[in-house]
């Protein structure tokens, strides 16, 4: 008996023995890292040699943990199932639920997001769901699969081995659209030389990527999340990042040929109206050309001013962390900072909608006017504690009007920005009035507390409306946008007849029927 407990025993220890993976956090062993072979600027296989950001990201790791790294380019689809079946130890991934049953994950190292990519003529491509019907080319596997498949099903997924085909497709108006990583699209696009291709509707912010590691590996994941620690620390973090993205793609390129078509149009002008006639039609496929590269960088810039907000912001938040802020005033400049970040993220997605607004028509349809302010006044109490919303229908009938279907985030938006404004002593108490006529519906939005700068009630001003309140930003402009794309729709300021301080102030929707 003895002998045969003996056997077992030593049959088990030889298991572990072959089964157990190395301990990679230990000097000299080796980290076997997956990439995606065709996912630049992120990470790719060139002459071979891995490179991108991911890859510099995990460089910079492995000297920290004292290991080397062995990389193994694969397609998406293999990578994932390698990760899986323990043929690599780590992959460079988005978070999701859904992965996150099968992997652990280290800390962020990039906010995401995915966008819409079609030919020029392509309009009316709002939000996801507006993909229904139509052909949509994808990464196979890749989170953007994922996302459309679940918030699009109707439409026609066509999935691909690598974003850049997914593109070169929408170019050759094969598919309708291409659903990609913002920088894998825009990378792709540049780099391919491609002038027939633009981005479409808004951002779709995903969760951040991070490092995987199989499930259970937490002496892996431990050793990752400790160098990544020690990168952000050091500022190194911050180079990689600009090295990639911080620059955009391919500026000086840009800049010249952007240069080149200013010279050429003095040109034709000085030539006279013969000239100008003569080559009118390839003038303007030049400058439409440009404008979409200087969309694009524009597009590019905005997104490395989010990343840089998150940065900011996870600094501050490490410093507190790391540091004992018992000193009131050194707690309040942290405060007020990480406050400037969170404004400048706003004023971030702001433009970007406004952007939006300004070149592309939002889609119109019938708008249930008591439905939309019962919406937003919902959404208003549940982001702003504490705020009574007073709705006064004239009538109980049913309110609908044929208006741009934008328009309850057009009333939140004024709705908070009285909410915000509204001075403390006046409870933060709104009321909203709606009035309706034979020719159009009128909303008041308005407090008896509430005041606007002397400059804001000349009308005209509401344009431009901006406000340093951190949750504010640009919600008069982005209203004022949306309202005036609603079929005759005005938004003014009036002011309270009895008051001397420019108190009650209201803001007075008129909108067409």
């Amino acid at each position: 008996m003895r002998g045969l407990l003996s056997v077992v025993l030593l049959t088990s220890m030889l298991c572990l023995l072959f089964t157990s993976r190395p301990v990679l956090c230990q000097s000299g062993h080796t980290w076997t890292v997956g990439i995606d072979r065709n996912y630049a600027p992120h990470e790719y296989w060139v002459d071979g040699e891995a490179k991108g950001f991911n890859v510099d990201i995990i460089n910079a790791l492995a000297v920290r943990m004292g290991v080397e790294v062995s990389w193994v380019p694969l397609s998406w689809h293999d990578a994932l199932e390698a990760l899986s079946n323990g043929t690599v130890d780590s992959l460079c991934m988005a978070r999701s639920a859904e992965r996150d049953t099968y992997f652990d994950f280290s800390r962020p190292i990039l906010n995401l997001s995915l966008r819409v990519f079609v030919r020029p003529e392509v309009s009316g491509i709002v939000t996801l769901e507006d993909l229904a019907g139509h052909t949509v080319a994808v990464e196979e596997g890749d989170i953007a699969d994922s996302i459309v498949t679940e918030r699009c099903p109707e439409a026609n997924i066509v999935r691909v081995r690598t974003q850049d085909e997914a593109i070169q497709l929408v170019a050759n108006g094969e598919v309708l659209a291409a659903f990609c990583n913002e920088y894998a699209g825009y990378y792709a696009v540049m780099m391919n030389d491609i002038d027939n291709v633009k981005v479409i509707g808004e951002p779709v912010d995903i969760e951040p990527r991070v490092i995987a590691v199989r499930e259970g590996d937490r002496e892996l994941l431990q050793a990752i999340d400790a160098a990544l620690e020690e990168l952000f620390e050091s500022g190194e973090y911050e180079t990689i990042f600009a090295r990639w993205f911080g620059t955009g793609l391919d500026g000086n390129r840009e800049l010249a040929q952007i240069r080149t078509l200013v010279v050429a149009v003095a040109g034709i002008v000085g030539a006279g109206v013969l000239l100008v006639l003569t080559w009118n039609w390839s003038l303007r496929r030049r400058v439409d050309r440009a404008t979409r590269r200087i969309l694009l960088l524009t597009d590019i810039f905005r997104h490395d001013l989010r990343n840089i907000c998150q940065i900011g912001l996870y600094s501050l938040e490490l410093l507190e962390l790391k540091t004992d802020l018992r000193d009131g005033e050194a707690a309040d400049f942290v405060e007020n900072a990480k406050n400037a970040f969170r404004r400048l993220d706003n004023l971030i997605n702001d433009l970007s909608l406004l952007e939006t607004l300004a070149s592309e028509r939002p889609p119109k349809g019938e708008v249930d006017v008591k439905g939309a302010l019962y919406y937003a006044a919902e959404r208003l109490r549940a982001e702003q504690v504490g705020v009574d919303v007073q709705l006064i229908f004239e009538s109980d009938r049913t309110q609908v009007i044929h208006s741009c279907e934008l328009l309850p985030e057009a009333l939140f938006r004024v709705m908070r920005y009285v909410a915000v404004k509204t001075q403390p002593d006046g409870g933060r108490y709104i009321i909203v009035r709606v009035r309706r006529t034979r020719l159009h519906t009128e909303i008041s939005i308005g407090s008896p507390e509430l005041v606007v700068p002397p400059d804001m009630r000349e009308n005209r001003f509401l344009r431009y409306a901006g406000d340093s309140h951190a949750e504010v930003g640009l919600d008069l402009s982005v209203a004022h946008s949306i309202v005036s794309q609603c079929g005759k729709g005005t938004i003014r300021v009036e002011i309270s007849p009895t008051s001397d301080e420019g108190t009650g102030a209201t803001f007075v929707i008129t909108l067409g029927q």
